[in-house]
């Protein structure tokens, strides 16, 4: 599993937290799969599945990874951010 942008980091951390919270089953009074699975796309599919294989142990590293990379992209954006700063490359406009 490779995480590219921060944008799909959140998307891979709001997938774990509707398995977590749905456990993946149907909805039981509709019996139609939840709505987080209808914005699932091929890639992620196959994600579920290799999380789905490891233990608890390996998802738990898994999960701290996660969280590391999350940190580091943060630390990236935020080193990005300031450098746009100082470049001048967010002002607005001026009217």
């Amino acid at each position: 599993m490779e995480v590219k942008t921060l944008n799909h980091l959140c998307s891979v951390l709001k997938i774990l937290t509707g398995l977590h919270l749905t456990c993946g089953r149907s909805n039981p009074i509709t019996n139609s799969p939840p709505k987080w699975m209808a914005e699932l796309e091929s890639e992620d599919v196959e994600m579920l599945k290799e999380l789905g294989s490891l233990t608890t142990a390996n998802l738990m590293e898994k999960v701290k990874g996660l969280q590391n990379l999350a940190y580091q992209l943060g630390l990236e954006e935020s080193r990005e951010m300031t450098r746009g700063k100082f470049l001048n490359i967010l002002e607005r406009p001026k009217k």
